[in-house]
């Protein structure tokens, strides 16, 4: 029963069953699934493959599991090796051991181990290799009684079988022996290693190993667990420090918590038990199912990590007391005295090893706050095996007591059989170590990396399948939508039919054919035949209802629209007549093609229908209707005939055969050219436009006039390349057609009397005349850009002067598309570029020759100076080199390159202040430009005029600048003059030095001087007089007008010409008040006295010498004795002056009324100079320049 519980547990079994269930599935479910129409597992054979490749992803996977874990087996047998060789190196029977490893390492390689016995099982389970069994490793003192207690625990070692012993010397590092059980993997490490002795380094650096290697080959969970044992005759015995003992133990497991990373369960294991006096006789009489049970105590995870010492107390007296309760039962079973005493002590014995256990389990417990506490499960007692010898406690503690000898001492102790019985082991391992293999923790690291890829997995699978299923249901929702969409529309089509077929109207019979084909169409489905993906998930229909949809259309199309395309073709030749040209010929043409399917031609159809749309049905006519039409058109067409929904109108057509044999072929065939070169596109034909001919710095230098842009080309038919390759093949297709169609479009007026050749020449010479008129418009809206300054016609100039500049460019461009000659390079040789392309054209076939010698021929009637070529030779010139000579435009460059050098050493002597440069650059460029064509002529004439005008502004700006900066230092001195005082201020009583004076308005003061141009300013104005400046510029005369006050001053106070102020004046007594006796007027010492009578003036001079000079006068009458007024200084006369009240002041007379107590003086003062210096008006407002 036990058995079959396991077998329905099994893992691999329900594997097998899923898949088996899912082939199910697949095999009688899946025919039922379709998506759309399409059933994908209809078919047996697929159906066949996909359950093969269900089966075939579960072996892979176990086959990828298995060799995932075979390499990780693999490679901790290839550590082990590794570190094992160093050992079989140094073992004295090389040969031997050599083949004991070879033969383990062979058998171990693919080893797994499985409890079952079940053949069926063993089948259907699967093994473990060695990592994923549950790992403890062992820890103790040497000679603790580790091995011994492994090799005794009754577990099954299979592979011991095999090698005849039992699995050790197998070491993941040195000295590490594996027990390798069908249920678990013991790692037994060597004393040293758990206890590091004198060789620490050594010790540390192998334990470091062992652990790194637990590490990488179990990352999940490096160990199950750690049983620490330890000797009784290590508790007992005296010679070991059980605190240092403890400490290194404590010290490796927390280091294994610390590098491994995991919480693990710890056992504590008291190993020979057996050597305690008197455990042979009182354990004697066990069965062996006795002996298999453990003695020892278990603790709970709270008990193991708060209270362990306490709980483990209790537990042992509780042990305690159970053997010396069933003590006397098991005294009774001896029969010597001796084995009784013997018995009867053994729990006196165990109760002292309690003490010992006690005070080490308390060395073991401790544990900072910075350490992880050691999560201990329990103590346990055990005895691998019986060695006959115990340890006598009266002679142990006398030994300490009275200092025995060892040799003493062994002669004492008991002696015994040795016996091979294990006591305590069985159970232990299997019922208390194996069943806690669990409760070791995982590495956390390893374990967020599991979970996340985990859940990521999880994620994965989720979001794929939510998505399938919204697809899904968003597919059928989106597909009804539309099939209901498509119901919708038709319903509401059947109701506009009427109003479509009642109107005779071309556009909505064509429009109204496109409903009904749109019908099945959708705005969220763009392309039917490639719906979104939203639609592809089942009952997609879209494809089937486009066919419905086409096929109504092209029904409609052939029974709605071609009647009208009939009477749309009467029309035209009913409202045309022959002297509308081509287009009267082609309405013919058409007319007849419909009647006469022999001469039927779809595609000129279709190009006279489109084009030839009335104004009624084109006006209103959108690109995207006029699209809809012209492919109902070509639907209608592509039959190559027509039902005429008309009779044949011979009279009509008669009538217009005669009119247009009356018509010029040549103009015909011209018209029918532009049209058809129009039809054909500008493909194959580069843009011809001012920045394709000139370059990506055309922009930089000119404009259009009428504010078009620079890359908007010229018409594609009048290029040169357009007409070698568009228009010459369709003007000889047009008069081959025109001489084809002589006899069936024209009949009885077919009278085509010129040669092919010469209605070539004719319609070339109205081509060449539209081609010249074309190019001279498009070329008389160039125009230069405008320079602002001098630095904008520096770069012009520049640009200009390049030799790869735009002006040069655009002439070699008009130069190229205006030579339009053909010579003997095209018909003599069959290489040339234009007769590559004029064969590609065609023109053997058109022209009705064969070979290349033919072609030959025709082309002689198309070999003539053009009337283009002749219109813009001047170009031509310009462009042409001859005896390896340059192009008369490189001179043109190189004169504007000269006037780029001209004006940058302009602006540079300008700056620098030195000899402007002759202007011979300028003469040249002026010469070079005249040989210029118009419009470049007029654009460069007009650039040099305004270069004159910038190279005269930025001089004047120069030397305005200069004269301005002058001006600054002139200008403070004289304000510093002004506010010395008077006469600049009448109240003041400073008075303004003459030196000071005469430095401001004499003849060499600072404004005379300045008016004396030298240096820069005299260079930048070319004259050494300002007034030569001013006279001849507004500008400067403006700014400088104030100069001439500055010479009307000079002139009144500067009459002798001497550098310091100087004039003469004379006084006169004009009334004296006839109660005076005299008057008397004094100045520099000088005196003049009227009394009443004749009038006599005095002269005096000023200045006077004496800087104090006194100007007085003095009245004198019986009643006054003396009486006057007074001034002093260099101006006293002026003070004098203004201390009367001025009467009268004309030219150089100033007349003074004075009032000295009440009597009148009128004086008069009359100087020498031509102004009046005594009118202090102008002094006073004069402003400093």
């Amino acid at each position: 029963m036990k058995k079959f519980l396991y077998f329905l547990g099994s893992r691999s079994l329900w594997v097998m069953l899923g898949i088996a269930g899912l082939i199910i599935l697949v095999w009688f479910i899946g025919p039922l699934i379709s998506i759309g129409e399409i059933r994908p597992l209809a078919s047996k054979v697929v159906r066949f493959a996909v359950c093969a490749a269900i089966i075939g992803i579960w072996l892979a996977k176990a086959v990828c599991r298995q060799y995932r874990e075979s390499r990780r087996n693999a490679a901790l047998l290839k550590e082990i090796k590794a570190a094992q060789e160093p050992i079989l190196k140094s073992a004295s029977d090389i040969s031997s051991m050599s083949r004991q490893f070879a033969e383990m390492d062979k058998v171990l390689k693919n080893a797994k181990f499985s409890k079952s016995k079940n053949s069926l099982l063993a089948r259907l389970e699967e093994g473990q290799y060695l990592y994923q069994m549950p790992w403890y490793v062992v820890l103790g003192a040497a000679g603790s009684g580790k091995t011994t207690a492994l090799k005794r625990s009754g577990l099954n070692f299979p592979l011991e079988s095999t090698l005849g012993t039992s699995v050790s010397g197998l070491a993941g590092t040195r000295d590490c022996d594996w027990f390798l059980s069908d249920e678990i993997v013991l790692l037994d490490t060597a004393g040293r290693l758990s206890l590091h002795d004198n060789h620490s380094n050594k010790d540390s650096s192998d334990w470091e190993e062992f652990v790194s290697l637990l590490k990488r080959y179990r990352p999940k969970q490096p160990i199950n667990g750690v049983l620490v044992t330890v000797g009784v005759d290590d508790l007992l015995g005296g010679k070991t420090n059980i605190t240092e003992i403890s400490a290194e133990l404590r010290k490796r497991i927390h280091e294994m918590h610390t590098k491994l990373g995991i919480h693990f369960p710890v056992y504590l294991m008291i190993t020979k038990l057996d050597l305690l006096h008197g455990f042979d006789k009182f354990f004697t009489h066990l069965t062996e199912e006795q002996r298999n049970q453990y003695l020892g105590i278990s603790l709970s995870d709270t008990e193991g990590m708060e209270t362990p010492i306490a709980t483990a107390s209790n537990a042992l007296s509780e042990i305690v007391d159970k053997l010396r309760s069933s003590m006397l039962g098991t005294i009774h079973q001896l029969e010597s005295s001796e084995d009784k005493a013997a018995a009867f002590a053994f729990p006196e014995e165990f109760e002292r090893l309690n003490q010992a256990v006690l005070s080490l389990f308390k060395e073991l417990s401790k544990s900072s706050k910075f350490e992880q506490p050691i999560a201990w499960r329990g103590v346990y007692f055990s005895s691998g095996t019986q060695t006959g010898q115990h340890l006598n406690p009266i002679l142990e503690g006398l030994q300490s007591d009275f200092q025995l000898s060892r040799k003493y001492l062994d002669s004492e102790r008991t002696a015994a059989q040795t016996s091979d019985r294990s006591f305590f082991l069985n159970r232990l391992f299997s019922d208390v170590i194996l069943s806690e293999a669990n409760l070791a923790g995982e590495n956390k690291s390893w374990f967020v990396k599991n979970q996340m890829l985990y859940w990521l997995g999880v994620g994965a699978i989720a979001a794929t399948v939510i998505t399938c299923l919204t697809m899904m249901l968003n597919s059928y929702s989106n597909n009804r939508s539309y099939l209901e969409q498509v119901g919708s529309k038709a319903t509401k089509l059947g109701m506009d039919a009427k109003k479509y077929a009642d109107a005779p109207d071309l556009l909505k019979a064509v429009t109204f054919a496109e409903h009904v084909r749109d019908t099945t169409r959708s705005s969220e489905i763009p392309d039917l035949s490639s719906p979104p993906l939203g639609y592809r998930m089942g009952l997609y229909q879209g494809a089937q209802m486009e066919d419905v949809g086409e096929s109504a259309y092209r029904r409609i199309l052939q029974d709605n629209v071609m009647p009208l395309i009939s009477y749309k073709l009467d029309e035209l030749l009913r409202t045309t007549s022959g002297s509308d040209g081509i287009n009267g010929y082609n309405a013919l043409k058409a007319y007849l093609m419909m009647f006469n399917k022999e001469h039927f031609d779809a595609a000129f159809m279709q190009n006279w229908l489109m084009s030839n749309l009335s104004k009624a049905e084109s006006s209103g006519m959108s690109e995207q209707q006029k699209k809809s039409v012209e492919k109902a058109l070509n639907q209608i067409l592509a039959k190559q005939s027509i039902t005429p929904g008309v009779p044949y109108d011979e009279a009509l057509v008669e009538r217009r055969r005669q009119e247009i044999a009356q018509r010029d072929i040549a103009t015909m065939v011209l018209e029918d050219t532009v049209n058809t070169v129009a039809r054909s596109g500008k493909e194959g034909v580069a843009p011809v436009s001012f920045s394709s001919m000139g370059g990506v710095q055309s922009h930089l230098l000119f404009r259009r006039k009428t504010g078009g842009a620079l890359k908007e080309p010229i018409n594609f038919i009048y290029t040169k390349e357009a007409y070698i390759t568009k228009v010459l093949p369709a003007m000889v297709k047009s008069a081959e057609q025109f001489f084809n169609e002589d006899n069936w479009v024209l009949g009885n007026y077919a009278s085509l009397s010129q040669s092919k050749a010469s209605v070539l020449s004719d319609a070339q010479r109205l081509y060449f005349s539209n081609y010249i008129r074309v190019w001279n418009h498009y070329l008389a809206d160039l125009s230069l850009v405008t320079p602002k300054s001098s630095r904008e016609s520096i770069q012009i100039a520049k640009l200009l002067s390049e030799k790869n500049s735009p002006l040069a460019n655009i002439i070699k461009g008009i130069s190229d598309n205006t030579t339009l000659t053909i010579d003997n390079r095209v018909t003599e040789k069959a290489g040339s570029k234009i007769a590559d392309w004029l064969n590609r054209a065609g023109l053997s076939k058109l022209l009705g020759a064969e070979g290349e010698a033919n072609v030959k021929n025709e082309l002689v009637a198309l070999k003539q100076a053009t009337p283009v070529d002749d219109a813009f030779a001047d170009f031509h010139i310009l462009t042409e080199t001859a005896n390896d000579q340059p192009p008369a435009i490189n001179g043109i460059t190189e004169a504007i390159n000269d006037l780029y050098v001209y004006l940058v050493a302009v602006n540079v002597a300008v700056e620098k202040g030195v000899d402007l440069p002759p202007d011979d650059p300028f003469v040249k460029y002026k010469a070079e430009v005249n040989r210029l064509p118009s419009p470049f002529r007029q654009m460069l004439d007009n650039f040099s005029e305004i270069i004159l005008k910038n190279t005269d502004k930025i001089v004047d700006e120069k030397l305005m600048s200069t004269l301005e900066k002058q001006l600054a230092t002139l200008t403070n001195s004289c304000q510093e003059t002004r506010q010395q005082g008077y006469p600049f201020e009448r109240g003041s009583e400073n008075n303004v030095a003459l030196e000071s004076f005469s430095s401001i308005f004499g003849p060499n003061g600072i404004y005379n001087k300045f008016t004396n141009l030298s240096g820069e300013a005299a260079v930048l104005a070319r004259s050494e007089k300002l007034e030569t400046l001013t006279a001849k510029n507004s500008a400067f005369k403006d700014r400088f007008s104030k100069l001439d006050d500055i010479a009307a001053i000079r002139q009144g106070y500067f009459d002798k010409g001497s550098e310091t102020p100087s004039f003469d004046f004379a006084v006169k007594v004009l009334i004296l008040d006839a109660s005076l006796e005299s008057v008397n007027i004094s100045y520099d010492g000088k005196s003049y006295v009227y009394s009443h009578g004749p009038v006599n003036p005095a002269t005096f001079t000023w200045p006077s010498k004496n800087e104090n000079a006194l100007a007085k006068i003095d009245i004198s009458s019986p009643q006054i004795n003396s009486a006057g007024i007074s001034a002093t200084g260099p101006w006293s006369i002026f003070r004098l002056i203004e201390k009367g009240k001025i009467v009268r002041q004309t030219g150089n007379t100033t007349v003074v009324e004075y009032n000295i107590q009440g009597k009148n003086v009128v004086v008069e003062f009359t100087t020498s100079t031509a102004s009046n210096p005594f009118n202090l008006n102008k002094l006073r407002n004069f402003q400093c320049v």
